[in-house]
């Protein structure tokens, strides 16, 4: 994946046709495994959601336990427990960080919502300043905010 988009092949948020085609040949070919087109949309998944939980986790961090040479944090016992009160998800990244925190930064970090204003695919979004008035009043990313004024992520019937 990170080949493909230092080659250009990801134009958008995802790969192109070909790509997908070109990175299921190649691991088919390494692992000798015949993996699914579906499996290997998952794992892009599984990976995006992967880099947004530790790059949560980088940006709840006060100081400095961020080790990019080994890609682990290396916090107190006491640290930990505090993180873990704010983001469970920490938990999977404490015994071996995120090893290959830098190529997920590179194949998502520019094409990655996080944040009050992002919105999986799984919803739509929602144009009704009703609806999230008092959502965009609080919002401190005044750059979003203005591009998205007014929407809201709602569950897609």
């Amino acid at each position: 994946m990170d080949e493909e988009v230092a080659k250009g092949n990801r134009p958008t948020t995802t790969f192109t046709k070909t790509s997908w085609n070109y990175m299921r040949s190649q691991l088919i070919a390494s692992a000798g495994y015949n993996y699914s087109h579906d499996q290997l949309k998952n794992k892009f998944n599984k990976l995006r959601q992967m880099y947004k939980d530790f790059k949560k986790i980088l940006s709840d961090m006060t100081g400095n336990g961020w080790d990019p040479l080994l890609g682990t944090i290396n916090l107190e016992e006491e640290q930990w427990n505090e993180l873990f009160k704010v983001n469970k998800r920490a938990k999977k990244f404490r015994k071996s960080g995120c090893p290959h925190y830098e190529k997920l930064v590179r194949i998502f970090g520019d094409t990655t919502a996080t944040g009050v204003n992002a919105c999986p695919s799984t919803r739509l979004i929602s144009d009704s300043e009703d609806e999230n008035e008092n959502d965009v009043a609080s919002n401190t990313n005044v750059g979003v905010e203005e591009n998205n004024k007014g929407k809201k992520c709602k569950e897609k019937e």
